[in-house]
């Protein structure tokens, strides 16, 4: 009998309840033979479905996994919620329609409902959550130093339980010269509004609290956390085109009627037309900045909505004009093998309360050699074609051409460096006449390389400008670093390196502002190296893939010579992601957290969030490679210490760890017992199973330290694993 028991309460009048729901089920289940074993909700994870006030209600994103007894599973969409025998009712057992106004339902703000089958009764809890909600999402951060020229920030970190909302902690990779300015930033909804925020302090320092301006969306958060990690130049970054900057055009936000709860009807190019559709029109390709295209309504009545759905990355719309440059961040070409990509969007108009849709495909050409021409266009995208900007020689007047100069004679090099180019045979610049240079292309990933003949034309003859300058290999009684002093911390993969300065102790010599071989992530400004270590790579070459082996040259000028120090260095991996080398720890099997203090988490009548559980560890960290849940919820329902515990899991890591967060309730929470049960079964029999089993303990482990690498680099983070107490760290487990 317990077997058909699901949602029990942890007492004797729930057990009792629980049974009784349990026989009339097994009862059920002999009548009718259903075979259903258990339902449960799948799609929103939060198990809630918001509804603005006012509005009807929409169960169109419900998803359900039903599991029947010979152990075989499906999941029913909700158009298929009928065929499948589901229903949805409330707590009392009232239908609850699609597209129902609530009004029967009051000023209720919460909503317990549930999706029953009606057959086998197996049945999940959800809330309907009744409020101030919106489904015009946040899906874009912008972040510009003077208000008008905006870049966008390369990822927008999303909340770790619903995908359609954003986390309030976010990081921004903005230019190095962005470090001692205001910095503005922005929120973009799906729509195209734009919600701009301000700062509690300036200039920018690493991490800057932001406060919306304007609170015209729910899904703006009212305070922004955003982190600052500076490297490169603005030209490194995308710019923001037809943005609210631009003064003929300004995006105002809120100013655009919602559209989330409007009608769709479908249309075709006779209501809404696309210069996409004439014949021979420039193909989109990778990376290459496409040719404006319009789309337009041909009803006079209908206004088009000033965003697409589905619209590439790169590209934007101003209500009139798509532009910019696609980006594609996948490698799912799905196309004439893998030549092109696949995109449906929806151009959409509004008119008298309907939404009128226009479902297009279009395609993105793949250009995987980096040269602007898609590759389908050439030989496949087997090698980079240089494209000339005209025939004509370079001439020298006593000046041996520069690798940039050569360069300029080609128009499609990209700036991004994908394509690197080499100078294979100089020129003979010694007499005057025309001679040739060669030039040589190469990409990452592909094989092949191609040359390009660049003609010179020697009017006055000229040294070689690399002869000029020869290199003398010196150490450390010439350049020195802090790297050589024992005992600094070292350097660790995705963890901030402390800076480190490289210094000429000749007063003559100059140090050079770059570093040959310096690993990506850090930046050397002619003093000091800064930053955090990038490794893209999986070339782990020490102590059993432990660390990375890195050469850089350190350079300095003196006297027409190139004083040259060469300098060996390692990376240490964290393949764990808890900023702790994994040499240092127990070999990176699995994330160690770091509590921020041993202090419980106060509740004063308040359920805490998985926030407010994340918020007691120091490094977690914000991109989403460590994956945060709670699988103990503790008890609120009285006064007292309890516990709960957290699991801790990273892609690629097999081990998962668990830690508890003691909890102080100093007021329960109201139907704390209740809640803690109905949100995460889907059936009364696991709860009284768990009654009669009792709760799961929680054991120790060691904390399983590894052999240290003792030379030039000794950690000094290796032995700060639970920063408060031993006991912190006794509490953690790996499962």
């Amino acid at each position: 009998m317990f077997d058909s028991v699901s949602g029990a309460t942890i007492s004797a009048s729930g057990i009792s309840a629980a049974t009784k729901e349990a026989s009339n089920k097994s009862a059920n289940d002999y009548m009718t033979n259903s075979g259903i074993k258990e339902i449960s909700i799948v799609s929103p994870k939060s198990k809630a479905v918001e509804v603005n006030t006012g509005s009807p209600v929409d169960f169109s994103n419900l998803k359900v996994k039903v599991v029947k007894r010979d152990g075989t599973e499906s999941e029913v969409a909700w158009n298929d919620f009928e065929a499948n025998g589901l229903s949805i009712t409330d707590e009392d057992g009232n239908a609850i329609e699609n597209g129902s106004d609530l009004k029967a339902y009051g000023d209720k703000k919460v909503i317990k409902a549930k999706v029953i089958h009606k057959q086998s009764l197996s049945y999940d809890n959800f809330r309907i959550l009744v409020g101030r909600y919106s489904k015009d999402y946040i899906v874009g951060l912008e972040y510009s130093k003077d208000g008008t020229k905006w870049y966008k920030a390369d990822t927008l970190n999303k909340d770790s339980i619903d995908s359609n909302k954003i986390d309030d902690q976010q990081v921004i990779e903005a230019p190095t010269s962005f470090e001692f300015e205001n910095v503005k930033v922005r929120l973009v909804s799906k729509e195209g509004h734009r919600y701009e925020y301000t700062a509690d302090q300036t200039p920018v320092s690493k991490k800057v609290r932001y406060t919306v301006v304007k609170d015209e969306n729910p899904n703006a958060p009212q305070a922004l956390f955003v982190t600052f990690k500076l490297s490169g130049t603005e030209a490194d970054k995308q710019l923001v085109e037809n943005n609210s900057g631009n003064t003929e055009n300004p995006v105002t936000p809120g100013t655009t009627e919602p559209t989330e709860n409007l009608p769709e009807v479908s249309v075709d190019s006779k209501v809404i037309e696309t210069v996409l559709d004439e014949p021979g029109r420039p193909k989109w390709t990778q990376g290459v900045p496409i040719k404006p295209a319009t789309v337009t309504s041909l009803d006079k009545d209908a206004e088009m909505v000033a965003s697409i759905e589905g619209l590439p990355k790169g590209l934007s719309f101003d209500g009139t004009t798509i532009t910019g440059t696609p980006v594609v961040d996948d490698d799912n070409w799905d196309g004439d093998d893998g030549m092109f990509k696949t995109v449906t969007m929806k151009f959409k108009a509004k008119k008298n309360g309907k939404l009128l849709v226009r479902e297009y495909k279009y395609w993105i050409y793949r250009d995987k050699d980096h040269d602007g021409i898609a590759d389908d266009d050439e030989d496949g995208g087997t090698a980079f074609t240089p494209q000339r900007v005209n025939a004509k020689p370079v001439d020298v007047d006593g000046k041996a051409p520069t690798l940039e100069d050569y360069k300029a004679k080609f128009s499609n090099i990209p700036a991004d460096g994908s394509v690197k180019v080499k100078l294979v045979q100089k020129p003979d610049l010694s007499k005057k006449g025309m001679t040739k240079a060669v030039l040589e292309f190469s990409v990452d990933g592909i094989d092949k390389k191609s040359k390009a003949i660049v003609m010179v034309n020697v009017k006055t003859p000229a040294a070689d400008a690399e002869e000029t300058i020869p290199e003398v290999k010196v150490d450390s009684k010439v350049i020195e670093t802090v790297l050589d002093e024992p005992g600094r911390p070292k350097w660790t993969q995705g963890v901030p390196i402390k800076p480190a300065t490289v210094t000429s102790l000749d007063k003559d010599a100059e140090m050079v502002a770059s570093i040959e071989g310096l690993p990506k992530g850090l930046s050397f400004d002619g003093t000091t190296i800064t930053g955090t270590p990038v490794v893209d790579d999986d070339n782990w070459d020490g102590d059993d893939g432990m660390f990375k082996t890195v050469t850089m040259k350190f350079k300095a000028k003196k006297n027409g010579k190139l004083l040259v120090r060469e300098y060996k260095y390692w990376i240490y991996r964290d393949k764990d992601h808890d900023g702790i080398a994994d040499d240092d720890e127990d070999g990176g099997t699995a994330f160690t957290p770091q509590r921020v203090n041993a202090k419980p988490i106060d509740v004063d009548g308040t359920e805490p969030t998985l926030e407010d559980y994340k918020a007691k560890f120091s490094n977690i960290p914000a991109d989403g490679s460590v994956k945060v849940k709670l699988i103990q919820k503790p008890d609120l329902s009285k006064k007292g210490m309890t516990k709960a515990v957290l699991e801790f899991s990273v892609d690629g890591i097999d081990k998962k760890t668990k830690t508890p967060v003691m909890v102080n309730v100093k007021t329960p929470v109201a139907n704390a017992a209740t809640s803690a049960v109905t949100s995460g079964t889907t059936s009364t029999r696991s709860a009284v199973t768990a009654a009669i089993s009792g709760n799961s303990s929680v054991e120790t482990r060691d904390s399983g330290k590894a052999n240290k690498r003792e030379d030039i680099q000794k950690p000094a983070e290796s032995k700060v694993v639970a920063e408060n107490s031993a006991a912190a760290e006794t509490e953690r487990t790996v499962s």
